[in-house]
């Protein structure tokens, strides 16, 4: 799910096979909860890294 709030994208992935998987998705996408996100990352150096 991307775009605004007034004009959502929706777009359902291939291996999606029932509608609750869907609205399970777009709660996920809703709620910010997709999954382990990088909070003991080095910002710093990864930038650096990137920008070399």
């Amino acid at each position: 799910m991307t775009g605004t709030i007034e004009r959502p994208t929706v777009t359902i992935p291939p291996e999606v096979k029932s509608v609750g998987n869907i609205f399970k998705a777009i709660g996920r996408a809703i709620s910010g909860n997709q999954g382990p996100t990088a909070s003991d990352a080095d910002c710093s150096g990864l930038a650096a890294r990137v920008l070399r």
